[in-house]
């Protein structure tokens, strides 16, 4: 081999080791830890961190300690139905239960307590008068 060939291989060799060292240095400096949570509790969320998918059911705690009218859905408030109640009593301040997005504009709430409907508003803010 040439002595010109050699001084090349020998640069990239060099070159290869830089980087594998670099990765290395890299690779050592991400942290598996996961960050400290404060022990603070806060009201349970209501709200479906996905798009509102029709004919999914999930998990839903009802907010009820002002009444049914409201919930909130992927970030959207909806309105219950009209002539919508429980037929038996609900819990204070909330209802456990199960929410279904039955269409674009129509969910449903399912509890022990009963089913009521919710139309979809279009509303981001919170609903005027509404005690959240």
């Amino acid at each position: 081999m040439p002595l010109y060939a050699r001084s090349n291989v020998r640069k990239r060799s060099r070159g290869c080791v830089f980087v594998v060292v670099g990765m290395f240095a890299l690779m050592s400096c991400s942290s598996s830890e996961r960050p400290a949570t404060s022990g603070r509790t806060e009201r349970p969320e209501t709200t479906v961190t996905t798009e509102a998918v029709i004919a999914r059911t999930f998990g839903y705690q009802l907010y009820t300690h002002c009444g049914i009218q409201w919930a909130k859905i992927d970030g959207s408030w909806w309105r219950l139905g009209p002539g919508e109640a429980f037929a038996s009593v609900i819990g204070n301040p909330y209802e456990d239960g199960t929410m279904t997005v039955t269409g674009s504009m129509s969910a449903v709430f399912t509890s022990p307590a009963g089913t009521v409907a919710y139309e979809w508003t279009g509303l981001t803010d919170n609903p005027a008068g509404a005690c959240l």
